[in-house]
């Protein structure tokens, strides 16, 4: 020990000075090699945690995959039918026509009216349902009313009257013949000609009696003159004698040879 101490004494002091530098830097470097093999096992740890949140990742995003294909599907949808029951006609005719809708509409009284002024109608049914797919093009029916008005509130149908029976054919040669015979029955006759012997000359003129309606009778005479006051002479007595026979008798007209109207008169 002294041969040491004798030694450290006779050498120069920036020897000593070198050495114990030298022996600090050697005892950090043994240091840090023990410190920093310790440490190891520290990083193994931390890399197999990061390996477990990495596999676990996946996991947490597994939901966002699955919506993804979802929301393509609903924006991918075509349009559908709306609901339009209550609403005004002249709007919903907008809205579907916006939709490229073809519109029809049916009054539904049932009465076959049609529309002229959309803004006083409303819906109250439509042929394509409420939710129903759409294109353009399709046609839908809409049945409306007029504001205030209530569905089926058609008129009732009145029921026809059964038809009358037809009235009988008018046989114009039997009236007038029925009329002929009142007349020389009034007279006390049984032909014009035996007038003229008995001074019954509006009788004995009579050359036939005819009829258009039940209400008028022709007389003709035979006589050219236009004789007016011998024609109402005639027409009056035909009226008289006849008259009471047939009650629908109001006219008698009295015409000439020639077939000149001498009389047209008319007694109801």
């Amino acid at each position: 020990m002294s041969k040491f101490n004798d030694l450290v004494k006779n050498r120069p002091k920036w020897q000593i000075i070198t050495a114990a530098v030298g022996a600090v830097f050697v005892a950090l470097l043994v240091i840090g090699a023990v410190f920093g093999d310790k440490k190891e096992p520290e990083s193994t740890a931390s890399e197999s945690a990061i390996t477990a949140t990495s596999s676990a990742a996946p996991t947490s995003s597994t939901p966002a995959t699955t919506t993804t294909p979802e929301s393509t599907t609903a924006e991918t949808e075509g349009p559908t039918m709306p609901a339009v029951v209550g609403k005004n006609l002249k709007e919903t005719q907008g809205q579907l026509e916006a939709a490229g809708l073809t519109i029809e509409t049916v009054d539904a009284t049932g009465k076959g009216r049609s529309v002229f002024q959309p803004n006083n109608w409303k819906v109250t049914g439509q042929s394509i349902r409420e939710g129903d797919p759409i294109n353009k093009g399709d046609t839908v029916t809409l049945e409306v009313l007029k504001d205030g008005e209530k569905p089926g509130a058609a008129e009732p149908k009145v029921p026809k009257s059964e038809p009358e029976a037809p009235k009988p054919k008018f046989d114009d040669e039997t009236y007038a013949a029925s009329v002929r015979q009142s007349i020389l029955d009034g007279a006390g006759l049984t032909s014009f000609t035996e007038a003229c012997g008995q001074g019954i000359d509006w009788i004995c003129y009579i050359a036939d009696v005819s009829a258009s309606t039940d209400s008028i009778v022709i007389v003709t005479v035979q006589i050219s003159e236009k004789d007016k006051a011998f024609g109402a002479r005639v027409a009056r007595s035909v009226y008289n004698f006849a008259g009471g026979d047939h009650p629908n008798l109001e006219w008698v007209q009295v015409n000439n040879a020639s077939g000149n109207v001498i009389a047209n008169d008319r007694f109801r």
